[in-house]
């Protein structure tokens, strides 16, 4: 199990709440901590490896990290913990989950996206000549 928080005050509630999960889950566990806040390219990083994710986002002093993660649990890809709602206890019941009982994003999303621009860029420059060719 995998636990990455921000530096400083972001990753203090959470860092904590794992270490006490990880005390009565008793699971081989990683506690990765700052400096920078885990974002946008951790998620990204998390999904591509096809592992579960339990996202516990910031909300302050911006909602983007929120509005992120809620979008994703939205498509099935991983679930959030709103940070009001951080404490051992729904941290323990997801790590007990069992891993069959989590949907992965490679699953719901295409990873596949350097060969998805190349057939865009030609299904584009197809339409364009034909329009080209109409005139």
């Amino acid at each position: 199990v995998l636990c990455a928080v921000g530096g400083g005050q972001d990753g203090v509630s959470l860092a904590r709440a794992f270490v006490e999960a990880i005390s009565v889950t008793n699971r081989p566990a990683v506690l990765l901590t700052g400096p920078h806040m885990p974002g946008y390219n951790t998620m990204c990083s998390v999904m591509s490896f096809g592992k579960p994710a339990l996202v516990v986002p910031r909300t302050l002093p911006r909602q983007e990290q929120y509005i992120r993660a809620q979008r994703l649990a939205d498509l099935g890809v991983l679930n959030v913990l709103h940070p009001d709602s951080l404490h051992p206890s729904p941290l323990i019941d997801w790590i007990q989950s069992p891993l069959s009982s989590h949907v992965l994003a490679r699953d719901i999303i295409d990873f596949d996206g350097l060969n998805n621009v190349n057939e865009l860029v030609a299904t584009l420059s197809d339409s364009t000549n034909h329009i080209l060719e109409r005139r």
